[in-house]
């Protein structure tokens, strides 16, 4: 009986480090940002439109990253802190993502094309006039849509 309870000891000796060491768990793995990308590939916009930009990350389930956007043409283009675009004149403006989170850095960017509101009408203040020699009249025209942007007249 004492081999057999030496046996059971022994046992337990050798066993006892093995269930410690299997019992602790390795730290685990921090999980950080892998990719941002801006889900808008391009955006066609007219001058005076706004537009909502957005994006995506992986992976998904970490925290939302703290974005920082910036347009390489303000004059073309704006982008405030949330995202959103604001055209201002014809043109091409890169907007650019920056995304941290926990120390991981990433960006992406969008291109933004911005066109000009072109005129659908122009609608004269006088259809018929009837001037005798020397006489002068202002004509006066509108132009439609109000927010035209080129609105040179001959």
């Amino acid at each position: 009986m004492k081999k057999a309870k030496m046996r059971k000891l022994l046992l337990l000796i050798l066993i006892l480090p093995a269930m410690l060491l299997a019992g602790c768990s390795k730290e685990e793995e921090q999980v950080v940002l892998e990719s941002v990308s801006i889900t808008d590939a391009g955006v066609q916009m007219k001058v005076g439109e706004e537009h909502q930009l957005e994006f995506s990350y992986l992976p998904s389930g970490i925290e939302r990253p703290a974005a920082q956007w910036v347009s390489s043409n303000s004059t073309v283009a704006t982008v405030n802190a949330d995202g959103l675009v604001k055209a201002m004149k014809e043109g091409t403006a890169t907007i650019t993502l920056t995304a941290t989170s926990q120390g991981i850095v990433l960006t992406d960017e969008c291109t933004i094309t911005v066109t000009n509101v072109e005129a659908t009408a122009i609608t004269l203040s006088e259809n018929t006039l009837e001037l005798k020699a020397g006489e002068t009249f202002d004509l006066h025209y509108t132009i439609e849509p109000e927010n035209t942007t080129v609105k040179d007249v001959e």
